[in-house]
């Protein structure tokens, strides 16, 4: 019974997990899209603060969408390059 109850945790737990990642990732992209030059003026700490979200869950999503060309960097800076990739596959999913 202890066995089932732990697995039971552990999937939930997953469950949650991924779920929370799709709804900060529709979150950003929403942001994004709503303010283009919003990467230019904050930080991902303070993006991140603002979104009561880790810093590193942050920036977990801005890299994946950097290695995807979503958005990209201009003068040390992330600017966002492809807004229809972002809203397409964030927005209308």
């Amino acid at each position: 019974m202890l066995r089932g109850l732990v697995a039971l945790v552990r999937d939930n737990t997953r469950r949650l997990v991924i779920e929370r990642s799709h709804r900060l990732e529709s979150i950003v992209a929403r942001l994004l899209l709503d303010d283009p030059a919003l990467l230019r003026r904050v930080t991902q700490g303070e993006l991140a603060g603002l979104l009561g979200a880790s810093r590193q869950s942050l920036n977990q999503i801005l890299r994946a969408w950097e290695r995807e060309g979503i958005i990209g960097r201009r003068d040390g800076r992330m600017h966002l390059s492809e807004p229809s990739t972002l809203e397409c596959r964030y927005l209308h999913a």
